[in-house]
């Protein structure tokens, strides 16, 4: 099939196709959530630092927390998720010593459990166990919920919280929000300070401290028994890698990145094979050149030059057999010839003195009848 038909072929096939999704579909207004934007987006806690500012308390976003390199002063309050960034060696002896000396520690559940975080929870007395949520019967739990909301201090959205606070340490420990399942929230005194614990960090988040009591909640962990001086809200104590950031901004980006780099590298494979060594040269015969170069001679009006070549070599070779003959004219060239050889004069003289002839059989009884010479000589 032609390129040309082929194209207008594929042309008709896309305006059919086009025709028919047209009056096919309709254009429709639909609302989506895109997400947050700008500051939102990486800082889930954004939120609640304006909640707080708008009630006079001094508040501030960081997205990351190493204790061992820079913590606020003792009268300040950090908000962070148990993380082992905050939980191995030094970073951790500072932390408690930060605690102790005076600071305001609010603790969530980690998003990843490890040995390190475990132990920095034993430590401060305390542990998450994890429960289990019946996905099927939310709907009727929250229901029941609903109307029992009366028997609740706080009315908080516990559905998909999958862990509860278990204290370890007989020391005193205040449980200021618990459920059927296990305490919720619980705080203890360390030293001078204090450490606050949540079972979920979601309560306090840009998607949930609007909802329920969670706002209210938020200012009384942080503010409600205490006097703090500037809250630091650290809205990713373990900060992904630079990867796994990427890829949860823009997936099909990286999908389409790596399907065209593996079209590339497929259309490349051919290269990677064993080397295609060139075929060796055809190594024709001499007699091919000679006849070859005659054919070129003689399509090239080389008649006159071919006979004049012959005639120059007969008489170098009766020059070799009978000195003097290159020295006479071409007449008495001729007759001395004819001495030797017993031919007439005549047809040596015609053969000796020939111009060339451009058709091949009187060009070839020339050249014969200069062989016939030169074997008689």
């Amino acid at each position: 099939m032609r390129r040309s038909t082929l194209f207008l072929l594929s042309i008709l096939a896309a305006t059919l196709l086009f025709s028919w999704f047209v009056s096919s579909y309709e254009k429709v207004t639909r609302t989506e959530f895109t997400g947050f934007s700008g500051e939102a987006r990486i800082n889930k806690f954004l939120a609640a630092e304006l909640l707080l500012r708008d009630v006079d308390i001094d508040a501030e976003s960081v997205a990351s927390l190493k204790p061992s390199s820079w913590m606020p002063e003792n009268t300040d309050t950090v908000v962070t998720q148990l993380s082992s960034n905050i939980a191995l060696g030094a970073d951790r002896e500072q932390l408690m010593l930060w605690v102790d000396y005076g600071g305001h520690l609010i603790l969530f559940p980690p998003q990843q459990p490890s040995e390190f975080t475990d132990e920095l929870a034993q430590q401060f007395g305390f542990r998450f166990v994890a429960v289990e949520v019946d996905y099927d019967n939310l709907e009727e739990e929250r229901s029941g919920d609903e109307e029992d909301t009366d028997d609740y201090s706080y009315f908080i959205d516990l559905d998909y919280t999958l862990y509860r606070i278990e204290a370890t340490d007989p020391d005193p420990v205040f449980a200021f929000l618990s459920d059927d399942k296990g305490s919720v929230a619980l705080r203890r005194s360390w030293g001078d300070g204090f450490v606050t614990v949540l079972a979920d960090s979601s309560f306090f988040t840009n998607y949930s401290l609007n909802n329920l009591d969670h706002a209210r909640l938020m200012l009384d962990v942080v503010a409600g028994y205490l006097d703090p001086g500037k809250v630091w809200l650290v809205f990713d104590a373990s900060f992904p890698p630079l990867w796994r950031r990427i890829w949860m901004a823009a997936p099909y980006f990286v999908i389409g990145f790596f399907v065209l780099l593996f079209a590339a590298l497929w259309s490349r494979m051919p290269s990677f094979g064993p080397t295609i060594l060139p075929e060796p040269p055809v190594r024709r015969s001499i007699l091919e050149h000679v006849r070859a170069a005659g054919h070129f001679a003689w399509r090239n009006d080389g008649s006159y030059e071919l006979s004049r070549s012959a005639a120059t070599a007969l008489i170098h070779d009766a020059e070799s057999r009978h000195p003097g003959i290159s020295q006479l004219a071409a007449d008495k060239q001729a007759r001395r010839l004819s001495q030797i050889t017993g031919l007439d004069a005549q047809d040596i003289l015609d053969a000796l003195t020939d111009r060339g002839n451009p058709r091949h059989r009187e060009f070839i009884q020339h050249m014969q009848s200069i062989m016939k010479i030169r074997n008689e000589l």
